[in-house]
C-alpha cells in the first residue's frame, strides 16, 4: 500500500522458515523519509528490527539502516 507520502509492506514467507515482515517508510518532509521493518521468525519465537531513513535532497541521495548486524558490529568493535 502507498501513496504520496508512506508505503507500508506485508511480507508472507512460507520457506524455508515461516516468517512475517511488517516495513514502513513516512515522508517527514519532501527531501526526508524515515522508517522501519519488522520480522516475527516462529520457528524461533523472535522479532528482529531494523530502522531506515533516507535523505533525497535534490542531486545525491543518503541512506542508512540501523539493524541487528550493525548493532553486532558496533558492540564488538567498542570491546576491541
Amino acid at each position: 500500500m502507498s501513496d504520496d507520502i508512506s508505503a507500508t509492506q506485508l511480507k508472507y514467507t512460507l520457506a524455508p522458515e515461516l516468517k512475517y515482515q511488517l516495513s514502513y517508510m513516512q515522508n517527514v518532509t519532501p527531501s526526508l523519509s524515515l522508517g522501519g521493518m519488522g520480522t516475527y521468525h516462529k520457528k524461533d519465537a523472535y522479532i528482529e528490527t531494523s530502522y531506515a531513513i533516507v535523505y533525497n535532497p535534490d542531486e545525491n541521495i543518503l541512506a542508512a539502516q540501523w539493524d541487528k548486524s550493525v548493532s553486532e558490529n558496533m558492540t564488538t568493535r567498542q570491546l576491541l
